[in-house]
């Protein structure tokens, strides 16, 4: 007698398979969000390809051009069928990322940004625009050395 690997009752059918991350460990939960989305466009494309075809089988049976639609048409369900299922569960996986994702900034934190951000470059113009720097640069300008000051009080 056939006796199946695992004996489906109404205890363990109904458990969902384990969701196997999708992420390494420096991955973003941002870049994973992206993944998801972008393997569910994966998912969508033979659907939406099958659904076409059946649609082209309809519109040669209305026209009486000899087909017969209801072969794609059954696969195009089947797979439409499959699609919604797996579209349930990246729903829910892209749900449990929207939960662990880290807040965005707020605006106090980007006003602190800002601030900081500005007495930094307040620090260095005062640095570059003191009268010792100032004085220095003429020197530096003004003396023999450079070629320029040459030039330009070689005409005067």
């Amino acid at each position: 007698m056939f006796l199946p690997a695992r004996v489906f009752t109404s205890k363990n059918r109904r458990t969902s398979p384990p969701m196997h991350p999708r992420r390494l460990t420096g991955q973003s939960i941002d870049e994973q969000i992206r993944a998801v989305q972008s393997a569910w466009a994966d998912v969508l494309s033979l659907p939406l390809c099958l659904t076409v075809l059946a649609f082209y089988e309809w519109w040669r049976w209305l026209f009486s051009i000899p087909s017969n639609p209801l072969l794609l048409t059954m696969v195009a369900a089947v797979a439409i069928h499959a699609a919604r299922r797996r579209r349930k569960a990246y729903k829910a996986e892209l749900k449990q990322l929207y939960l662990h994702r880290p807040p965005q900034p707020t605006v106090g934190d980007v006003i602190e940004l800002l601030r900081m951000g500005g007495r930094r470059i307040l620090q260095d113009l005062t640095a570059k625009c003191s009268p010792a720097t100032i004085i220095a640069a003429a020197r530096r300008f003004a003396s023999p050395a450079n070629w320029l000051a040459k030039r330009l009080f070689a005409r005067s």
